[in-house]
C-alpha cells in the first residue's frame, strides 16, 4: 500500500500557493527596501557587468584539456545538449551568472582587504562558484547520478587543496558527462587557487573552510521531507563556508591578516552569507516545498510551530498553508531586517574597506527580490 496522500495533491497545493508567494515576496521586498534602500539601476548595472566578466572567465579557461583528452569546451557542449533534452540538467545555464557572482565576490574581497592580484583572485572565486553550482545542481536534481562519486569528489577537493593529492593525476569519472564536468571544473578551480606565498595559517583556514563547505553541501542535500527538519547550521553552512573560502582565497601574494582581523572578517562573511541563503530560500520557498526539500525558512518555521508530520505531503501542506497568514509575512520581515542589522553591526566593527561589501549585499538583495 502506498503512502497516504492529502485530499489536495501536493502539486495542486503548490500551484495555488505560487501567486500568494509572489505577494509575500512583494511585502518582504517593500519592507526591506524601506529600511535598507537599494539603488536598483546601480545594482542592475553591477550585476550585468559581473555576468559579462563571468562569460569572459569561462571563455578564457574553456579549452583546458580534460582527463580523457577532451577539451573542456566540448564537454560543456555535451552537457548543454543533454540539458536541452532533459530539464533536470538546466542548472548548467546558471553557470555564467554564477561565475559572475563569484567574480564580484573576488573583486569585493580583494578591495576590502587591499590584496594584490585581484584578477587571479576573481578567477578563483568565479571558478569555485561554477563548481558549487554544478555540485548543487547534481545533488538537488539528479542525486543518483553523482552518488557513486561523492566521496571521490570530496577527496579531490579537500586533499587537492591541502596538497595531499596530485590533482593532475586524480582520475575523472567517464560514466556521465556531468560527473566528468564536475571533476574537471574542480580541478581547474584548484589549480588556480594554489599560492605558495599564502601564509600557512590562512592556507590551513582555507582548507578547513573548503572541507566544511563540502560537508555542509552533502549534509543539506540529503535533507528531504522524508527526514526530520535539519539543523539550521547545516543549511546555512551551504552558503557560509563557500563564501568564507572564497574570501580567504583572495588573500594572495604573501598578504596576511591578524587574528583579530580574521575574527571580524569571519563574523561579517558568515552574516552576509546567512542573509544571502535566507533570501534564496524565501524566493525558492514554494519550489523547495514542491521538491520536498528543506531550506532555512521552512526548517525554522516547522520547528517554531512544533508541527508533527505524518507524511511527506503533510509536511508540505503544513509549510505551504502559512504563506497566506499575515503572521508569516511579519516573521519573514522581522527575520530579514534583523539579519541586515547584524550585517551592518559586523561591518561597522571592521577596520578594512567595507564599501564594496555593502554594495554586494545590496546587489544580492536586489537580485533575489526585484519584481
Amino acid at each position: 500500500m502506498g503512502r497516504e496522500r492529502l485530499a489536495a495533491p501536493l502539486a495542486l497545493l503548490a500551484d495555488a500557493a505560487t501567486p500568494v508567494h509572489a505577494q509575500l515576496l512583494a511585502k518582504v521586498r517593500e519592507a526591506l527596501w524601506a529600511r535598507h534602500p537599494v539603488d536598483e539601476a546601480c545594482s542592475d548595472a553591477r550585476i550585468a557587468a559581473s555576468v559579462r566578466r563571468g562569460f569572459a572567465t569561462l571563455a578564457a579557461r574553456g579549452f583546458a584539456e580534460g582527463a580523457a583528452g577532451e577539451g573542456l569546451v566540448d564537454l560543456v557542449e555535451r552537457c548543454r545538449r543533454l540539458a536541452d533534452s532533459d530539464p533536470r540538467f538546466r542548472f548548467i545555464y546558471r553557470l555564467p551568472g554564477s561565475v559572475g557572482w563569484g567574480v564580484a565576490i573576488g573583486d569585493t574581497m580583494s578591495q576590502a582587504l587591499g590584496c594584490a592580484g585581484a584578477e587571479v583572485a576573481c578567477a578563483v572565486t568565479g571558478l569555485m562558484n561554477a563548481f558549487m553550482t554544478l555540485l548543487d545542481g547534481l545533488l538537488d536534481e539528479t542525486p543518483e547520478i553523482i552518488a557513486p562519486h561523492r566521496a571521490a569528489l570530496a577527496a579531490l577537493v579537500v586533499d587537492g587543496l591541502s596538497g595531499a593529492t596530485d590533482i593532475r593525476s586524480a582520475p575523472s569519472p567517464t560514466d556521465h558527462p556531468f560527473n566528468q564536468l564536475s571533476f574537471e571544473v574542480a580541478r581547474l578551480w584548484l589549480s588556480q587557487c594554489a599560492d605558495p606565498r599564502r601564509p600557512k595559517a590562512l592556507s590551513a583556514a582555507l582548507a578547513g573552510a573548503v572541507r566544511e563547505a563540502m560537508r555542509a553541501e552533502y549534509e543539506s542535500a540529503d535533507a528531504g521531507f522524508n527526514s526530520a527538519a535539519p539543523n539550521l547550521a547545516a543549511l546555512y553552512g551551504r552558503t557560509r563556508w563557500p563564501l568564507y573560502a572564497q574570501t580567504l582565497a583572495t588573500v594572495r601574494d604573501g598578504a596576511d591578516l591578524s587574528g583579530h582581523e580574521l575574527t571580524i572578517l569571519h563574523r561579517a562573511i558568515f552574516r552576509i552569507a546567512d542573509f544571502a541563503a535566507w533570501l534564496d530560500d524565501v524566493r525558492d520557498y514554494v519550489d523547495d516545498c514542491r521538491a520536498e526539500r528543506w531550506n532555512t525558512v521552512s526548517s525554522a518555521l516547522f520547528r517554531s510551530r512544533g508541527f508533527d508530520r505524518a507524511s511527506v505531503d503533510d509536511t508540505a501542506a503544513l509549510l505551504l498553508t502559512p504563506l497566506a497568514e499575515d503572521g508569516f509575512a511579519t516573521m519573514l520581515i522581522d527575520s530579514g531586517c534583523a539579519m541586515r542589522a547584524r550585517i551592518d553591526e559586523a561591518l561597522e566593527a571592521a577596520s578594512f574597506d567595507v564599501a564594496g561589501m555593502r554594495a554586494l549585499v545590496a546587489d544580492v538583495t536586489y537580485d533575489y527580490l526585484h519584481a
